[in-house]
C-alpha cells in the first residue's frame, strides 16, 4: 500500500472515529472517549514515523498500562501536552507512572469556553 494511500484511509477511520464519538457524547456516553481517543491515536501514528518519539511512546504506554484509557498529542512539534482519558480512580497510579512528567488537571466544563485571562496590551 503506498504511503499516500495509508494516509487517506487512515484520515478516513479516524472521520468515522470522530462520528461514532460525537454520537456517544451526544447521548452522555464520555465513557467512549477514552477508547476512542486510543483508537484514534493508533490511526494517527500508524500513518508517518513523524507523529511520536521514543519519549512520547514510553510515556502513553506507562500511562496506559497504569490505568489510562486512551489519549493524543496537544500542540505543535517540539511541544506540547499528551492528554489522557484516565477514570478518576485510576488518577494516583497513571500519575506515580508518569514520574516526573507535570501533571495539568482538568475537567469538562458544562458551560463553555471562557477567557481565562486577557490583556489587550500583551503580557
Amino acid at each position: 500500500m503506498s504511503a499516500s494511500k495509508a494516509k487517506t484511509d487512515g484520515m478516513a477511520e479516524m472521520v468515522a472515529l470522530a462520528e461514532r464519538a460525537f454520537a456517544d457524547l451526544c447521548e452522555g456516553r464520555i465513557d467512549a472517549l477514552g477508547p476512542m481517543l486510543h483508537d484514534a491515536w493508533q490511526i494517527k501514528r500508524s500513518m508517518t514515523n513523524g507523529i511520536s518519539n521514543p519519549l512520547i511512546d514510553d510515556a502513553y504506554g506507562a500511562a496506559i498500562e497504569a490505568g489510562a484509557e486512551g489519549g493524543k498529542l496537544l500542540g505543535a512539534g517540539g511541544g506540547g501536552f499528551m492528554l489522557l482519558f484516565v477514570r478518576p480512580e485510576e488518577h494516583t497510579q497513571v500519575r506515580a507512572a508518569l514520574g516526573k512528567l507535570i501533571s495539568v488537571p482538568f475537567k469538562f466544563e458544562m458551560s463553555g469556553s471562557r477567557i481565562a485571562l486577557y490583556q489587550p496590551d500583551g503580557l
